[in-house]
């Protein structure tokens, strides 16, 4: 994969990089013989199929195929290039990046990224130290933010003008088109003029799991509406796949075991003020199927703590239903009437919301109690709807024998004693279970690479003493159009320049499905190749494409109509079968 980086650039930081590490930030790892298993951060799985071999720097999953190096787990894990995911990671391993081979204009990416974090650091300056700010400071104040959380949230404030950060990115050189593209100036109606799209509002800076800001929240100072205001999607932002603050409380999420779900930004400050360090909020959008994947990186329970109105227990709703489908275990905590969990947590403390989260009731329990709230529970037809309420999220339950538990509970709870009416809501779950929205489709199944192939390509790579006897007797024809034609001509062609051969080397320079390829069968277990089975392996490819050319002489012999021609064949086929004989 040809990359405008500096080669020495991305040796030092494939040097520098632990790939169970790196991992390690997205998905719990268990030492399972020489490497490292998990469940896999890139598809929804129960049984661990996704490994990592430090030895080899790889990783790959059995299951949606995904594989590769450190560079390409980046890659998928932010959506970006190989030249973003190198830099990605040398930041994080604190590598100096050059300049890249190609003179010319950073990406459009990064350029967004870097005017956001221009943008983040004006407001923060802003709120800090203006006079104008001085509202904005006060407001905070009254909410309870400290300075230092204000400072570890990156909180600012946008002035009150059309044109506060405009005129600083522009004179720091940003073009007031890419602010446009990035969200952060807005174009006027018909009109070539250009003005902040934030004005007079307390800033929240949005980042991604690197730490990247790549857009704001904005809570409006005075009178007006929105009261929030929030980044529209960019090239570097998707609302729909970012959780506010996840990328602080990652680590806390995993080792809590369960992620706390809130709404607002200031629920999230309070949180995180007050030690709560395994929450996130849904940045402004109800709780979508891309952060329900982002979160299940960390965990697979989830507590809800949605606003007490009945804006936020439909939401909890949509939650409950959009978790439980992707086989979430979900509980939730309704504080007090009219308390979201920031004032809970400014109003009776930290310790007070902790105890409240640790009792937070399961969704069954939370959906039935608030179904039956204020009802007449002794009619027929009240515990008749209170069922239609409950069931179509039990249908969602993937396991039947916790559906078939929850009946038992409903029949307590409702006081329903006959049989027949248990029996018929028993047999609407069974229906209504196999009308559960299809799971996504599985992925295409992997290449197939036949057993010599696969064997040799192990050789190739962990035999550095039987490779050059190996690729004697191969002839890149001989594996020409099959699954590993990329990855021996690449290999050959570094032997020979007497350059390094090794899984990370090739699997960045090697490009789809042939990346994918060799890390299947660098996962693999069986032991590394002897040196006459390599040997072998190779004339068993030699003998297949012999053989192959051999029917192909044979066809178009058969085919042939001129003498001289035919002869040429002829001596062709002979030759061909003098070789399959010396092999076989």
């Amino acid at each position: 994969m040809a990359s405008p980086l500096a080669p020495d650039f991305v040796d030092r930081v494939r040097g520098a990089v632990d790939i169970v590490a790196l991992v390690s930030e997205c998905v719990p790892l268990k030492k399972s013989g020489r490497k490292f298993r998990g469940l896999c951060p890139f598809h929804p799985e129960k049984t661990p199929s996704f490994y990592v071999d430090d030895g080899k720097g790889l990783f790959y999953c059995f299951g949606c195929h995904a594989g590769g190096d450190a560079f390409k787990f980046v890659m998928l894990r932010e959506h970006v290039e190989f030249v973003e995911a190198a830099k990605i990671l040398a930041r994080r391993l604190g590598v100096a990046i050059p300049e890249t081979r190609q003179a010319g204009k950073p990406s459009e990416r990064e350029a967004l990224l870097a005017a956001h974090a221009a943008a983040a650091e004006f407001y923060h300056d802003t709120l800090k130290s203006r006079p104008e700010a001085a509202p904005a400071r006060k407001y905070l104040v009254s909410r309870g933010v400290t300075p230092e959380t204000a400072a570890r949230l990156g909180i600012g404030f946008a002035p009150d003008r059309w044109d506060g950060l405009k005129g600083h990115l522009v004179a720091k050189g940003f073009s007031a088109e890419l602010l446009v593209t990035g969200g952060l100036l807005v174009r006027a109606e018909g009109r070539q003029t250009t003005y902040d799209r934030f004005r007079n509002r307390l800033m929240f800076p949005i980042k991604s799991l690197s730490g990247d800001v790549v857009a704001f929240g904005g809570r409006l100072l005075g009178p007006g509406e929105p009261k929030y205001l929030n980044s529209s999607d960019s090239p570097i932002y998707n609302k729909r796949e970012n959780l506010y603050g996840l990328h602080l409380t990652r680590e806390g999420i995993r080792e809590a075991g369960e992620a706390v779900v809130v709404e607002g930004y200031f629920d999230f400050a309070s949180l995180w003020q007050a030690g709560v360090t395994h929450a996130a909020a849904t940045c402004g959008t109800a709780f979508s199927e891309e952060q329900a994947a982002l979160l299940r990186r960390f965990t697979e329970r989830v507590v809800i703590n949605y606003d007490p109105d009945a804006a936020g227990a439909a939401a909890t709703r949509r939650g409950i239903d959009l978790l439980l489908g992707r086989g979430f275990k979900v509980r939730v905590l309704r504080l007090d009437a009219g308390l979201d969990p920031d004032a809970f947590v400014r109003g009776k403390g930290a310790d007070e919301y902790r105890a409240r989260l640790g009792a937070a009731a399961r969704y069954f329990d939370y959906l039935l109690e608030s179904a039956a709230e204020g009802e007449d529970l002794s009619s027929y037809e009240t515990k008749s709807a209170v069922l239609k309420k409950i069931l179509p999220v039990l249908e969602l339950v993937p396991d039947r024998i916790e559906r078939s538990g929850y009946v038992n509970v409903l029949a307590e709870r409702l006081g329903i004693e006959d049989a027949t009416m248990l029996a018929e809501i028993k047999d609407a779950l069974v229906k209504g279970a196999r009308r559960r929205p299809a799971q996504p489709a599985p992925p295409p199944p992997p290449m197939k690479v036949p057993e010599a192939d696969g064997r040799l390509v192990r050789a190739l790579m962990e035999r550095g003493d039987v490779r050059d006897e190996v690729l004697e007797i191969l002839a890149d024809e001989d594996v020409a159009g099959t699954p590993i034609d990329e990855i021996v001509r690449v290999m050959r062609g570094r032997g020979e320049r007497g350059e390094e051969v090794s899984y990370p080397v090739l699997s960045e320079l090697l490009r789809e499905p042939s990346r994918t390829v060799l890390a299947r069968l660098a996962m693999r277990p069986e032991p590394v190749v002897s040196r006459e089975e390599a040997l072998r392996c190779a004339e068993s490819i030699r003998l297949r494409r012999l053989r192959v050319e051999r029917d192909r002489i044979q066809k178009e012999m058969e085919r042939e109509r001129d003498a001289a021609r035919l002869d040429d064949l002829m001596r062709r086929k002979v030759e061909v079968s003098r070789q399959i004989d010396s092999l076989s």
